[in-house]
Formats: C-alpha cells, structure tokens, sequence
C-alpha cells in the first residue's frame, strides 16, 4: 500500500533487520537517513546505542 508519503510496506511481514528504512519508515525520513549512510534496520539499530541523540545530528530531521 502506497499514500504517497509512507513507503510500500508488506502488510503481513514482521521488520526484519536487514529491510530498507523506506520499507517502514516515511519516505522523508528514509531519505534523511540515507543521506547519513543509514539505509537498514540493522544500520539504525547500531547507531542508536552508541549515540546520545543520534538524531539531532540530521540536518532536514524529519
């Protein structure tokens, strides 16, 4: 399902750590992201532990 501001998402399938952000986060945000070098759950998910406030660091927070 596509709204234009939330990426494709399989309905029935769980998060798995090496899906795109865009699979479950909105498009700007994924986009945001990616421009961080941020392109998977498993990348995220190493990065939240080891920063304090890993998201202020994003320009264009979304």
């Amino acid at each position: 399902m596509t709204n234009g501001t939330r990426a494709p998402v399989r309905s029935s399938a769980a998060p798995q750590i090496s899906n795109d952000t865009g699979q479950w986060l909105t498009l700007r945000r994924a986009k945001v992201l990616h421009a961080h070098g941020i392109r998977t759950l498993a990348d995220l998910s190493v990065c939240i532990p080891r920063q304090r406030r890993w998201w202020a660091q994003s320009t264009g927070r979304a």
